[in-house]
This record gives structure tokens, C-alpha cells and sequence, in this order.
């Protein structure tokens, strides 16, 4: 056992052989000594490294009549000689106490790792695990994922969730509505998207309400009142309504089908069936079944969560063969591009880009109502499609209850024990409304066409 006045210079030059470890006791202090670590041994026939190794702080004391080791943290060089000798020299005073240093690290460490797992980013990360995960739709997940990583952690990384209060959620939101985000961000964000304002306020706050509401639920500790509760809403939510009428329903048809594939499918295939953009746009070949003409989407899709039939008129499905014609052969999706995007083989990404997309619709749309003479359209999008159709299907007859079918809307109206599937009276429902559209956008405008009746 060597005993040596330990200097920072003694430090630096001490070293051990390969697979040798060496203990330095310090004359100055008792029981406190420098650890030091060989490289590994070579196996046989291998090599031998000679540098490497590791050093480290330890002290040697004896509690309830027991030799015991401490290891200092967090370890040379982090930790320097001075700082180890104040640290050796704080657990013997505690032996003096009858207080056993290794007990007290112990503690100390369980209590960093309990409040590890009450962080809010913890909290959020078990959130989505145990919340959302297989309960809501990919599309929902990743939305509120992408609220907390760029307006939420970035303000309270590392802050015990029970340790928020209710200033801290108006701060945080008043920050995001005023467009300056959670006021945490860095430019790499602000490129991301983390743009703020009212809406995108109450679009935190509503996944903050949720994220709270859980953690009480599950007895996060210290935590027994959301923060949120009764913080008012940043921004006033208005209700769109916007529904295109007849002539409005042709010239975006007659748009899609100057920009081809993959976007004249989706733009025309969103009217038709009045699904989610993000349905249509990660339609898959495998979900299809043209000859019975039913399109299945699994309930990892779908924002209920459950799986959805959706039957297909005979213009849905002129419309999936000449898009399935078009496209790929190979390729897993119906709309996709013939590029790579990241580690996905090309024809195997579904589309994306909804925003050129939307402007190169509006382009064509504005040409050809110039060559046309008409009125330039009405800003709309594609979720107007959506309530384009759902007001049809009501003008052509179609129930409320079925129409609610249709977008796969929860009806709170029906027992939760209900589990017929309305698929002859969604397929009629869509039948009626796809033979409207082929007459509606044939190539003479109006023959044919019944126009839809008006409400009274």
C-alpha cells in the first residue's frame, strides 16, 4: 500500500501496467487515495495497448465496525485533487456523525433519479407512451409531439412537473401567441415551424391540458391541480364553412387534372371519398381491393383509431386504376414520387408537400378561369373538399347518421355497443354523390347533372 503526498503533478504522472490497478493512499488525509487503472490486458495472440486507463478518487473507512470504500464522483478529471480531498473530508466528518457516506450517495442518487422521472420532458415521453401510443392516430401523436418539443421542453426542460404553476403556463403561452413561440427556441426551430400565434397557443394549451390531466390520474408526486385549469384560451377559434359550389367543384377538377399524378388523384380522390388529406395522401396498394371495391385503412391511420371501410364508387375506382397505372409499379403507396427522401427507397414515401401542392392547384386554377373569363376562385382547402362532399351527401338524401359514417365522425347519438358497419348505406351514399361528380365534371358541363337540392 503506497502512501504518497498527493500533489496535482503526482496526479497527472501516476500510471498503472496493462490489467494492473494501483491505489496511491494520500500521507495527508487518511483513507483518502487515487485509483489508478491500467488499459486492459491483451488477450492471447492479441496486441497490447499501453495506453488508456483511468483514474479515479476513493476513501477507505470503517462504519459499524466494517472496512467500507466510497468512490467519489464524478471522477478525475472532472473532479480535481482539491475538490476530491474537500469531498473525503465532508464523508469522514459525516462518519463522525454516525452517518455512513456510501447510505448517503445512495440516497441521493435515488432521489436525482426520482426527480429524473417527474421531469416535464419525462412526463411527456411517458405521456405518449402510455396515452396516445395505439390509442390515438399516428397524424394526432405527431402533432402533439411536435407541440411539446418546440414550444413546451424548450421553456421547461429539467423542471419537475409539480414545480409548474399557473404563471408559468400564461407566460408560456402568452409568449407563443404573441409569435414569439415559447420564447426558448433557437433559429434551427423557428426553421421547423415553432412560428407562434393565438391559434398555436390554444393548440399547447389543449395538449398541456391533457398532459396534466393524465400525470394526476397517475399520482405524479407533488402533483395534485393542473396548471392549466381555467387559463383562458389566447386566440378565438373560428369555424370554417367554406363549401364549394358546383362551378367551384369543376374548375378545381379540371385544375387537378392538368397537374397529373400523383396530385390530380389526391385532390380528386379527397372530393370523392371525403376522407382526411392524410388518408388519401398515404393510401397504400395493399389496402385496396378494387374489384369489390372497398378501401380498408387500418386503424393506425385513422383519427379514431380504429380501422375504417370505406367503399368505392366506380369513379373512385377509374380514378385509383389510372393512378395505380401511373405510378411505380413496385411502389407501396398509390400516390407517391419517383424520388428518395431520406432512408426510403424511391415509390415508397407516400406524398407529401401539401402547401406547393395547394399553390400549384391554384395556379392552374387561376389560368385557366383567366382563359376562361371567369371570377378568380375563393381561397379554399383540401379539408373544404371534405365538407364539400358531407354537404352533398345531405342534399342528395343521405342521413345524418350515415353521413357521419362516412367521415368516420364519433357519433355520441348511438350506444357504444353498436358496431354495424352502415356499409351498404355508406356505398349508396357515395355511389349517388361519385355519379353527381362524373356528370357534374364531365366534358360538357351540366348534361346530365340533377342539381343538388336546397336545404328549405
Amino acid at each position: 500500500m503506497a502512501k504518497v503526498i498527493l500533489t496535482d503533478a503526482a496526479v497527472q504522472r501516476y500510471k498503472a501496467a496493462p490489467g494492473e490497478r494501483k491505489n496511491y493512499f494520500d500521507k495527508t488525509l487518511p483513507g483518502f487515495a487515487l485509483r489508478v487503472s491500467g488499459p486492459p490486458k491483451a488477450k492471447p495472440g492479441e496486441p497490447q495497448v499501453t495506453t488508456g486507463g483511468s483514474k479515479s478518487w476513493v476513501l477507505y473507512y470503517r462504519y459499524g465496525g466494517k472496512l467500507k470504500m466510497l468512490t467519489l464522483q464524478p471522477g478525475y478529471p472532472a473532479l480535481g485533487l482539491k475538490d476530491a480531498r474537500q469531498q473525503a473530508k465532508d464523508a469522514l466528518q459525516a462518519v463522525g456523525r454516525q452517518e455512513d457516506p456510501a447510505a448517503l450517495k445512495a440516497a441521493a442518487a435515488q432521489r436525482a433519479r426520482d426527480q429524473a422521472k417527474d421531469t416535464v420532458e419525462a412526463v411527456i415521453d411517458e405521456f405518449i407512451q402510455r396515452a396516445l401510443n395505439g390509442r390515438r392516430s399516428p397524424h394526432y401523436i405527431r402533432e402533439t409531439r411536435r407541440n411539446f418539443d418546440l414550444h413546451v421542453i424548450p421553456a421547461w426542460k429539467g423542471r419537475p412537473i409539480a414545480s409548474i404553476r399557473r404563471r408559468n403556463v400564461i407566460e408560456l403561452l402568452n409568449g407563443i401567441a404573441d409569435g414569439g413561440g415559447s420564447g426558448a427556441e433557437d433559429k434551427k426551430d423557428r426553421r421547423k415551424g415553432a412560428r407562434g400565434g393565438p391559434i398555436a397557443a390554444n393548440r399547447v394549451q389543449a395538449a398541456l391540458s391533457r398532459l396534466f390531466n393524465w400525470a394526476i390520474n397517475e399520482d405524479y408526486a407533488g402533483l395534485d391541480a393542473s396548471p392549466v385549469y381555467r387559463v383562458e384560451k389566447r386566440g378565438e377559434e373560428r369555424r370554417r364553412d367554406r363549401v364549394l359550389s358546383d362551378a367551384e367543384i369543376r374548375q378545381v377538377w379540371r385544375a387537378a387534372d392538368e397537374l397529373g399524378y400523383p396530385w390530380a388523384p389526391f385532390f380528386q380522390l379527397a372530393l370523392t371519398l371525403a376522407r382526411r388529406r392524410e388518408e388519401i395522401a398515404a393510401m397504400r396498394r395493399d389496402e385496396l381491393d378494387l374489384d369489390s371495391g372497398v378501401w380498408t385503412i387500418p386503424g393506425s391511420r385513422t383519427k379514431s383509431g380504429r380501422p375504417v371501410i370505406v367503399p368505392l364508387p366506380p369513379l373512385a375506382v377509374r380514378l385509383l386504376r389510372a393512378a395505380l397505372a401511373n405510378g411505380p409499379k413496385d411502389a407501396l403507396h398509390v400516390m407517391t414520387t419517383r424520388r428518395r427522401r431520406g432512408n426510403i427507397a424511391a415509390g415508397d414515401a407516400p406524398i407529401s408537400g401539401y402547401s406547393k401542392a395547394q399553390q400549384a392547384i391554384a395556379a392552374k386554377i387561376a389560368a385557366l378561369a383567366k382563359a376562361d373569363h371567369l371570377p378568380p376562385l375563393a381561397h379554399w382547402t383540401p379539408h373544404d373538399l371534405r365538407r364539400t362532399a358531407a354537404t352533398a351527401l345531405g342534399k342528395l338524401g343521405t342521413s345524418r347518421l350515415v353521413i357521419k359514417r362516412v367521415l368516420d365522425h364519433a357519433d355520441h347519438d348511438v350506444t357504444i355497443y353498436d358496431r354495424y358497419e352502415y356499409l351498404d348505406e355508406k356505398r349508396r351514399a357515395l355511389d349517388a354523390w361519385g355519379q353527381f361528380l362524373e356528370n357534374l365534371t364531365s366534358p360538357t358541363p351540366g348534361a346530365n347533372v340533377v342539381p343538388l337540392r336546397r336545404e328549405a
